[in-house]
């Protein structure tokens, strides 16, 4: 409904200049189908910053929600440090 929002115009039709604007064309929404899938999303998320090298750990990462989830007991302060990229689940959805 918010896609739609931005992306249709008052009179229905689409605003392709809009569209370009807020949405990248390769990113869609997916649906999470069990708590592992959950689980596995967070990882991904929880782990970009630092396979994409901005941090060390994504408890480094204060822009996210990771230290939330480190206090509620969902992961170690330490997690993802000594982690191989190729052990955390690689969604390419294109």
């Amino acid at each position: 409904m918010i896609k739609r929002h931005f992306s249709v115009g008052m009179t229905g039709e689409v605003n392709k200049r809009r569209e370009k604007n807020i949405w990248q064309r390769r990113f869609w929404e997916r649906v999470i189908r069990n708590e592992d899938d959950l689980h596995n999303y967070f990882d991904y998320i929880y782990y970009n910053p630092v396979k994409h090298g901005y941090v060390n750990k994504p408890f480094d990462w204060t822009y996210s929600t990771f230290r939330r989830d480190v206090k509620r007991g969902l992961y170690s302060m330490e997690w993802g440090s000594n982690i191989e990229p190729d052990s955390i689940k690689n969604f390419n959805f294109e």
